[in-house]
């Protein structure tokens, strides 16, 4: 490789902001037809070339060269959503990469996105370690603080996100994490701190509409209506009309004036029974939850925010998930013709592992969705767990059929050209 290439692309290298300490090792230990494969296969990542990237990292691969080869390599399949390679290749890589924070970090996001609940579990224990010895990242605060909020120790979340606070100048960045104090203490019902918390998230971020929205309810349980009111109008005029805004009134337990008439009688209205499900299971009353979310999706089967609300029940364990699961059969049984349950069995089966199940409600989804993007997406979908099952030509089968149908949706490009880069070995 001249020397005029290689030091235009080490200048491309410092101006992206990529760390050279990896190239310097690897071209110690690699030839220069290597080195400069490298070098272009990290330029045609950042230039948003998948296939090409593969490619040369692919040619490097293939003579297992340094350790440190792999690190545009992680870059490459974390950054097309490639989670399950990565996971494998930890076992090898991680000793190498253990100074590596945003190795480090690429490894544990990757854990995440297992359906693996140990290796969720491993990423939890990580980001625990990793957070003590660096304690200003944000990404580790998070996910550590998240962890222990898993494990059931909300104080121990908040301490490490004070070890954050306490050691880094205030900034807009960090109101996310006086969002989350918040949302702890309102668990640890001590509102009068979660207040304090959300007014400190509103001072660096005035705008989040989610932190409003948390005010106002705060505020409501309180008694103090007036600014209740407030809060609810700025997170109105801060959010528009969007169809998100169901999803956030549920995660974030929203308390309606409606509720209440001047006689005091509880009204019954879909708004109210939401709110009613998002308290019990605050309060862990999860049988009664569970048994309100499925009378009132028998009742009314073509309202999402039923279904919203029972898969974030879902969310919380396997044994949840099998409920929900029971539930949404019950609900197809009766509305056998409704696409809603046969998208969320096909969703939860996913999640639960029970890969045969999920591909028969994938099928039968396909058959009752209209929409144009909705197919794509399930037909990717099918294709991903067709990947993890290693059964390639069904994967490649189901990702062609949606590029027949005209598939204008990135991910699916990205599987495909890691599979014909690895498993399928062509990379034209």
């Amino acid at each position: 490789m001249c020397q005029k290439k290689i030091i235009l692309l080490l200048s491309w290298y410092a101006t992206a902001g990529i760390p050279l300490h990896a190239i310097s090792t690897l071209a110690q230990d690699i030839d220069g037809k290597h080195y400069e494969a490298y070098l272009l296969g990290s330029y045609q990542l950042a230039a948003g070339s998948g296939p090409k990237s593969f490619a040369h990292f692919q040619h490097i691969l293939e003579e297992n060269p340094s350790p440190y080869a792999y690190e545009g390599f992680l870059q490459l399949l974390f950054a097309t959503g490639n989670y399950k390679p990565i996971v494998q290749m930890i076992p090898k890589l991680d000793k190498h990469f253990k100074d590596s924070l945003p190795i480090q970090l690429i490894f544990i996001q990757s854990l995440y996105n297992s359906y693996n609940t140990q290796e969720q579990d491993e990423a939890d224990s990580r980001a625990i370690e990793l957070q003590q010895k660096n304690k200003k990242s944000p990404e580790l605060t998070l996910f550590a603080a998240q962890a222990y909020t898993k494990r059931g120790d909300l104080m121990k979340a908040l301490e490490v996100i004070d070890a954050l606070l306490n050691s880094v100048p205030s900034h807009p960045r960090l109101c996310l994490f006086h969002f989350l104090k918040s949302q702890l203490y309102l668990q640890l019902n001590n509102r009068k701190r979660a207040i304090e918390e959300a007014k400190k998230c509103l001072e660096l971020c005035p705008r989040s509409e989610q932190a409003w929205l948390l005010m106002g309810m705060l505020l409501e349980q309180e008694g103090e209506i007036d600014k209740a009111i407030s809060g609810y109008q700025q997170y109105l005029s801060a959010i528009g009309p969007n169809k998100g805004i169901e999803q956030q009134l549920q995660r974030l337990m929203i308390q309606s004036k409606t509720m209440v008439r001047s006689d005091k009688k509880v009204v019954d209205t879909k708004e109210n029974r939401l709110v009613k499900v998002q308290n019990l299971m605050q309060q862990k009353k999860m049988p009664q939850a569970l048994g309100l979310i499925q009378k009132s999706m028998l009742a009314e089967p073509h309202d999402e925010a039923w279904y919203k609300s029972l898969y974030w029940f879902a969310l919380g364990s396997n044994e949840h998930k099998n409920d929900a699961i029971n539930v949404l059969l019950a609900v197809e049984r009766a509305h056998p013709h409704d696409r809603l349950p046969l998208l969320y069995l096909a969703d939860l089966y996913t999640r639960a592992g029970q890969f045969e199940k999920a591909l028969a409600y994938h099928t039968k989804a396909l058959a009752q969705v209209n929409d144009h993007a909705h197919k794509i997406r399930l037909w990717y979908n099918m294709g991903i767990i067709h990947y993890e099952q290693e059964q390639y030509e069904k994967m490649v089968d189901s990702l062609n059929t949606a590029l027949k149908a005209g598939a204008d949706f990135p991910p699916l490009y990205n599987l495909l050209a890691y599979y014909y880069a690895t498993e399928g070995h062509d990379v034209t």
